[in-house]
């Protein structure tokens, strides 16, 4: 949902209508299969990866998702907080 991670230049980029488009077309295509109501979808809204920090209208996009699910009833939606996410490192000898 990040715009500085989501670049692109097509429908599913720039805006935040169109950052959320992917996931919105894919949770409304499973619902057309099997119901909303059978569907959860996890996030981490406001994590961190690596070093891309807050990004401009990081809170409206969140605000707009959110209502997006919440017209969709969802059997749930998880919010987790997640505040950094760094690089793992393999350990010497790991999967040798």
């Amino acid at each position: 949902m990040s715009s500085s991670l989501n670049t692109r230049t097509d429908q599913y980029g720039g805006s935040i209508a169109n950052r959320q488009r992917f996931l919105l077309e894919t949770i409304d295509a499973i619902a057309a299969e099997i119901g909303g109501s059978k569907i959860g979808v996890r996030f981490s809204p406001f994590g961190r990866l690596y070093d891309f920090g807050v990004y401009e209208g990081e809170e409206e996009t969140w605000m707009s998702m959110a209502s997006a699910l919440n017209e969709r009833e969802l059997a749930f939606v998880h919010l987790n907080y997640q505040p950094t996410i760094l690089a793992a490192q393999t350990p010497p000898g790991f999967g040798a």
